[in-house]
């Protein structure tokens, strides 16, 4: 049986305390069990009439009572509880007068109230045991639930002997209606005797009993023809109902067959055309590195041509040079050691100089390929340069990264993993709504320092380098995926938080706070989704319009303001905040990182199953650290420093 908890507080003294004792009970209890005050309240209804039915609907009673919830005044200068309609006062009054147990909680250093100073119907109040709830919460509550079920145990008890006792009476009950009847039917025995004995004695009513009995047998015959028809109409309605029954089921088999067959054909036809673009992609893979090798063959013949020449120009300068020293001093005759004599950093000044004249003229660097990124670790995306020796000699050149802060959406690759990484500007943007879900409000304004953020989800090859160096696992819901070579590319799912926290922590950072990631995919300017406005298919994968995740990045139309993609639909990402409904409220202005403690991880950005609704940027959803096995669920890292 169903036993149901009621909060009682006042906004104004207790609403931090009393979430938090909710969140608490609602991790142990069912939330449907848990009535907590007004907020619970139907809008349009009877006030006094709803309160009563919700305290009627529960089994114990808690009475938050803080520092001021004795002694809050009205607008008036009134004491609340003076009031006959103040909403705690009608709670508590119904709860005593139904004599449910009524448990005070004392919070914030309270103190039980006198019974001289509460209302009338408040007084006995002042006599129930309360129970304290101070800087030690967690093990107060624990106190406090083991309390709980203790009381549900006893109530549970009351009532199955409150049964027994109720079944015992109908049973009593019962009985003595069946002695009743009992002597009913002896004085009507009784009275048969003397109506047969009086009936012998007059013939003449011994005839009218006889005709009357041919015509009850004429009845009788009467009524049991009636019902064998009945029988036989009933008989062949069933029969009826069963063929109809065979041709609905046969009809029911032929339709799922044939639908059976048309999910079998797109399977097949959607494999056929995965298996083309794959074929595609490793031609141009293989085309690309073709291109590559050549390119890099032709740069080192040139490298050592110009080597060669250089070293002829240099070999023609110092013959010159001899030959003018020997007109100058005949006497003297230039032998291999005196070219040691010429100062070391002679050598090279040529070539140095050449090197500044060049930077001065073009001011730019040669850019880095996908792969050497994955060598080097970063790169930065600049425009390519004409193909000169200046040039060449600059490419050689490695660049330090520059200490101002990057523009925002510069990408570079992380040094571990070879992703690439976006760059999220420091500054203020717009968090929240003010028309959205309970834990989505209010709107207000996060100032954020600079960080570096994916720019796509981790994929399962990512993942694969983590795991094979030891330090990611691989659980066996994963290994299906790890070993399909065509979902590579496709975002790690079936993983829990301990995971994904595991693998950016390896890759040099962490996963996003809340704040970073609602940045990172809305920008400063407080947009819906990423892109901004409305959304249809080629925006995100979602609404189960795949029948699963996409390769990342499949979505470019749907970028976020800095350049990340992804950030709705596809699956959903774990970040790295405990979950409260209520947070929002009172959280800092600068650099949030959610709640200290919590039973829950927050993960944002909707899946290719969810709603368009469930893929707005404000959207928020709680899922146990521990759980994994969700396929509609991923992540992706953010670096706060580079090293």
């Amino acid at each position: 049986m169903t036993q149901n908890i009621f909060l009682s507080y006042r906004r104004d003294d207790s609403r931090g305390y009393t979430n938090a004792i909710y969140t608490m009970l609602e991790y142990h209890f069912d939330s449907d069990q848990i009535f907590m005050d007004v907020d619970t309240l139907v809008p349009g209804s009877n006030f006094v009439q709803c309160l009563q039915d919700a305290v009627e609907a529960c089994d114990i009673f808690l009475a938050i009572i803080g520092l001021r919830w004795e002694n809050i005044e009205d607008k008036k200068g009134v004491r609340r509880l003076e009031n006959p309609e103040d909403f705690v006062r009608i709670e508590i009054a119904h709860a005593l007068k139904r004599g449910i147990p009524v448990i005070p909680i004392l919070v914030d250093g309270a103190e039980m109230p006198f019974s001289e100073n509460l209302p009338d119907n408040l007084k006995e109040l002042a006599l129930h045991h309360a129970f304290s709830i101070g800087d030690h919460m967690r093990s107060d509550m624990q106190r406090l639930i083991k309390a709980l079920e203790k009381t549900f145990e006893r109530l549970e008890r009351e009532r199955v002997e409150q049964e027994q006792k109720e079944a015992e009476r109908l049973a009593k009950e019962k009985a003595e209606a069946e002695r009743k009847t009992r002597e009913k039917e002896e004085q009507k025995a009784k009275a048969q005797a003397a109506a047969d004995l009086k009936a012998k004695e007059e013939a003449e009513k011994k005839a009218r009993e006889k005709a009357e009995a041919e015509r009850k047998a004429e009845e009788k015959d009467e009524a049991e023809r009636i019902a064998r028809e009945e029988v036989e109409a009933v008989r062949i309605a069933q029969e009826k109902a069963e063929v109809d029954r065979k041709a609905k089921a046969e009809a029911d088999a032929k339709q799922k067959a044939q639908e059976q067959a048309e999910v079998d054909q797109k399977t097949a036809d959607l494999k056929a055309k995965k298996e083309v673009e794959l074929k595609a992609k490793q031609q141009a893979e293989a085309d690309f590195k073709a291109k590559k090798e050549a390119k890099q063959k032709a740069r080192a013949l040139a490298a050592v041509e110009k080597k060669e020449a250089n070293d002829k120009k240099r070999t023609s300068r110092q013959k010159t040079k001899i030959a003018e020293a020997g007109k100058e001093e005949k006497s003297v005759s230039l032998s291999p050691s005196a070219l040691k004599k010429i100062p070391v950093w002679a050598w090279p000044a040529t070539g140095v100089i050449i090197i500044a004249i060049g930077y001065g003229i073009f001011g730019r660097f040669r850019p880095t390929s996908s792969e050497e990124t994955r060598e080097t670790g970063v790169s930065l995306a600049v425009p390519a340069i004409t193909n000169t020796p200046i040039n060449e000699a600059i490419s050689s050149i490695p660049m330090p990264i520059p200490a101002a802060e990057p523009i925002g959406g510069l990408e570079l690759s992380n040094l571990m993993d070879g992703a690439v990484m976006v760059y999220v500007p420091s500054g203020e943007f717009i968090m929240g709504s003010d028309n959205g879900e309970t834990d989505e409000v209010p709107m207000h304004t996060v100032f954020l320092d600079g960080f570096w953020i994916y720019k796509t989800e981790v994929t399962n090859d990512l993942y694969r380098f983590c795991v094979e160096e030891g330090t990611c696992i691989m659980r066996e819901l994963q290994a299906g995926s790890f070993n399909d070579e065509s979902l590579k590319d496709h975002p790690v799912v079936n993983l829990s938080w301990w995971q994904a926290d595991n693998y950016c922590r390896w890759a040099g950072g962490g996963l996003p706070t809340e704040a970073e990631w609602e940045k990172a995919a809305r920008g400063p300017d407080g947009r819906t989704y990423p892109w901004g406005e409305g959304i249809d298919i080629s925006l995100a994968n979602y609404d189960g319009n795949n029948g699963g995740t996409s390769p990342v990045g499949s979505y470019p139309e749907g970028a976020s303001p800095y350049g990340l993609l992804d950030m709705a639909g596809n699956v959903g990402e774990f970040v790295a905040d405990w979950y409260s409904t209520g947070y929002y409220e009172f959280s800092p202005s600068a650099n949030p990182a959610g709640p200290e403690i919590g039973f829950e991880r927050v993960w944002r950005g909707g899946s290719w199953n969810s709603s368009k609704d469930n893929l707005r940027v404000i959207e928020r959803s709680p899922k146990s650290p521990e759980d994994d096995g969700y396929d509609f669920l991923g992540f992706r890292c953010v670096i706060s420093q580079l090293p």
